[in-house]
């Protein structure tokens, strides 16, 4: 797929200006890509190098020692259970950071894109200066993605802190401390894990590792909440570009150069939405997967809980089932808001003035509409659009998957 060059516009100020607000937008988001490795640089930096190999190869051990660790209690089902829940969400992150750096060459192609925007933004050029709010649409758009890294990176962390906590306890209150969730993350390793030293060892490099795992799967998240939302408020500026494109009172040759601005702007975010989506479509195919099954497990604990009357098991599974709940409908929300801005840029154009324009603007206006009726949509391995409408159809497959393992449990 080929992107447009699109070169930066303005003064030096604005080519200032919109370098400090590109670094303002991701500057939370660098710091902790580049600390877990996966931030999108070409050519990488050592530091980058060596910050990604470490971690991958930590998260490997760890990956390994919770596989030996499920294996180690195939026939106790409670604790199978527990150890997949935990496994899964772990796997997953991993391969999320593998193809973040797999897809690293296009993911930089699209923050060089974003950095344009803003400079063309803050030096006023083509349609950023002719909609008076572009600023106001672009700050809006950036600040949710801070927000929600953010919240987001806390939440991640909480969650892993109380983890931490629920092991322990189980370890000083001689709950099955011989069993591998006496550990955060369900392992089992060739040596003895529960005496002292080696517990507090392993338990101090789990937390670590934990840390920079939840940390990993909030800012791989957030990258593409912060490029889909720079797409929206691109297209909500070219939105109301279209609305006041033409007037009684703009002369015909400026209304052409209009039409032909837009006309290249909308082609060039929708091959940057297309490289987004390139980029993301494997991500996003491996969270629903996982979190679709996960969201079975986590049910399937809760109904054990429940059946033994645990109400520490039943609150573990209930955090676990809203966390992967809230996995999928980030992805969720994030391409249904993209596809609701991508298609109306049809309505757009239809309550601007086109029938006072030429023919041959008003076809280049109909041949926009049409191309604009078919949204710009955030996949799943390119064939499944993740949306709010299709989130409620995830919900009713894992419910139908739920059943089924409970009533094979049953028997």
């Amino acid at each position: 797929m080929t992107v447009h060059s699109l070169s930066p516009t303005g003064n030096c100020k604005g080519l200032k200006e919109g370098q400090a607000s590109y670094s303002w937008c991701v500057r939370n988001l660098r710091t902790l890509m580049v600390f877990t490795g996966i931030w999108p640089m070409e050519p990488p930096t050592l530091l980058l190098n060596v910050s990604y190999y470490y971690n991958a190869t930590t998260f490997t051990l760890v990956i390994c020692g919770m596989m030996a660790g499920a294996i180690s209690v195939m026939d106790n089902y409670d604790l199978l259970v527990d150890n997949l829940s935990i496994n899964l969400i772990f796997t997953e992150i991993f391969i999320k950071c593998i193809l973040i750096k797999i897809y690293s060459k296009p993911l930089s192609r699209v923050l060089s894109l974003m950095k344009f925007d803003w400079i063309s933004l803050k030096g006023r050029g083509p349609i950023h200066g002719d909609v008076l709010q572009s600023e106001n649409i672009m700050l809006l758009h950036a600040n949710i993605p801070r927000i929600f890294f953010i919240a987001y990176t806390a939440l991640a962390l909480v969650a892993w802190t109380a983890t931490v906590v629920a092991a322990v306890s189980r370890k000083s209150s001689k709950m099955q401390i011989d069993a591998s969730n006496a550990f955060p993350m369900p392992s089992w390793y060739p040596f003895e894990m529960h005496s002292t030293p080696n517990y507090e060892m392993l338990l101090t490099f789990q937390v670590i590792i934990g840390c920079s795992i939840a940390v990993s799967s909030a800012a791989v998240d957030s990258l593409l909440v912060t490029a889909v939302f720079h797409v929206c408020g691109q297209l909500e500026i070219l939105r109301k570009y279209f609305e006041n494109l033409h007037s009684s009172e703009t002369a015909l040759e400026e209304t052409e150069k209009k039409v032909a601005a837009a006309i290249k702007r909308h082609s060039k975010l929708i091959d940057l939405c297309d490289l987004i989506e390139d980029c993301y479509s494997q991500i996003t195919l491996s969270q629903l997967l996982v979190a679709s099954l996960n969201v079975c497990l986590s049910g399937f604990g809760l109904l054990l809980a429940i059946e033994s009357g645990n109400i520490k098991v039943f609150l573990k599974f209930l955090l676990l089932l809203i966390a992967m709940l809230q996995q999928i409908l980030i992805y969720s929300v994030t391409g249904d808001y993209l596809s609701s801005k991508s298609t109306a840029i049809r309505s757009a154009i239809y309550k601007m003035k086109w029938y006072e324009l030429p023919p041959s603007l008003s076809k280049a206006l109909m041949l926009i509409a049409i191309r604009a009726e078919r949204p710009l949509v955030v996949t799943a391995g390119k064939f499944f659009p993740m949306s709010l409408e299709n989130f409620t159809q995830i919900i009713k497959t894992a419910a139908s998957y739920l059943s089924v393992m409970w009533a094979v449990h049953k028997k």
